[in-house]
């Protein structure tokens, strides 16, 4: 039986037991960033990367933001945090 929400890898183990893997998660969190805020990156490898809020993928702890350079890259939401550092062209 799937979880709502939840996209899932259905497999067999040894003794032929259905086994279910959560792949990824589809529920919307409650994100307390919106479209358009100024965000950086506090932790993992581009710590300190200052960028725009876009969306959530559809894996849902996963963002897009449009960082300083104009690139558009995907970053776990649990590294963003709001920028106290305003960012030239942002429409916040």
């Amino acid at each position: 039986m799937n979880e709502p929400g939840f996209d899932h890898d259905q497999r067999r183990d040894e003794k032929g037991i259905e086994r279910y893997t959560k792949m990824m998660s589809a529920v919307p969190v409650d994100s307390t960033f919106r479209e358009g805020e100024e965000v950086v990156l506090a932790d993992g490898t581009y710590r300190g990367t200052l960028g725009i809020f876009l969306h959530l993928r559809e894996d849902a702890n996963w963002a897009d933001i449009r960082e300083r350079n104009g690139v558009i890259r995907s970053h776990p939401v649990i590294w963003l945090a709001h920028s106290a550092v305003t960012i030239p062209g942002s429409v916040s």
